[in-house]
C-alpha cells in the first residue's frame, strides 16, 4: 500500500482515483472545486479544497508523508510548474506530473518532476498493447522499463498455486491482485496457497520485456 496525493481533479486526475484506491492505496485528493471532490470522495482517504499553487496550502498537506504526488492540474502549464516547484521545496519524495507538450515535459523535469505523464500518448500505447494481444486485458506504463499488465492466466498456471509458481523468481514480477473466475473486481489479498483456475486473470507488475515474454508464450 502506498500513500498517494493527487493535485487536480480534471478528467485525468479523477480517472486515477478509483483504480488506485481499489489496489489498496491510501489516496488523498486536492482541488479548488468542491463538486469535483464530491465525485470521488467515496474512494478517498481524505480530501482538501485549496489552490495547489499556494505555498501555504502545499505546506499544509504534509507532502513529505506521501510516497507519490501526482500533479494533474488542468490545462495551465504555469500552474503545474509552480505546483512541482512548491512540492520539491516542501520535500515531496516522488512527483509524477501531467504534461501537454514536449516543452512542458522538459520544464517539469528541470524543476524536479520524477516522471512526466502524457495521457493521450500513454493511452495510445495502452490501447495498442491491449488490442495487439487477446490475452491482455489492461496495461499501465509505469516507467521506461516497467509496467502493470492484467492478463488471462496462462494455461500452464492453471491448477498451480501462487507459491508453487513463484512469479517473482521465475518472471521478475509481483502479483498485485487476481480476478477469480471472470469476477469484475480485483482481489488484492492473494493467498500463497491459491490455485489458479481457468477463467482467472492476474495483475502483474514488473519489467516489460520479461512480462511480454510471458504473454507471448
Amino acid at each position: 500500500m502506498k500513500n498517494i496525493l493527487i493535485l487536480g481533479l480534471g478528467r485525468f486526475g479523477t480517472a486515477m482515483v478509483k483504480p488506485l484506491s481499489e489496489l489498496g492505496n491510501h489516496v488523498v485528493v486536492c482541488d479548488t472545486d468542491e463538486e469535483n471532490i464530491s465525485r470521488v470522495l467515496e474512494y478517498t482517504a481524505g480530501a482538501k479544497i485549496g489552490d495547489c499553487t499556494s505555498e501555504k496550502f502545499i505546506k499544509s498537506l504534509g507532502v513529505e508523508d506521501f510516497d507519490i504526488v501526482f500533479v494533474t492540474i488542468g490545462e495551465s502549464i504555469q500552474s503545474s510548474l509552480v505546483a512541482v516547484t512548491l512540492l520539491k521545496d516542501c520535500g515531496a519524495k516522488c512527483i509524477y506530473a501531467k504534461a501537454g507538450s514536449e516543452m512542458h515535459e522538459k520544464l517539469l523535469l528541470r524543476l524536479g518532476a520524477d516522471k512526466v505523464i502524457f495521457p493521450e500518448r500513454d493511452a495510445g500505447l495502452r490501447v495498442a498493447s491491449i488490442c495487439g494481444r487477446e490475452s491482455v486485458f489492461d496495461c499501465i506504463e509505469l516507467m521506461e522499463n516497467h509496467a502493470i499488465y492484467e492478463i488471462a492466466v496462462p494455461d500452464q498456471w492453471v491448477g498451480k498455486s501462487v507459491r508453487e509458481l513463484n512469479v517473482r523468481v521465475h518472471y521478475g514480477a509481483n502479483i498485485l491482485g487476481i480476478k477469480k473466475d471472470s469476477a469484475s473486481k480485483l482481489d488484492p489479498n492473494v493467498s500463497p496457497e491459491y490455485k489458479f483456475k481457468e477463467g482467472d486473470s492476474v495483475m502483474l507488475m514488473g519489467e516489460k520485456n520479461r512480462l511480454k515474454k510471458l504473454i507471448n508464450r
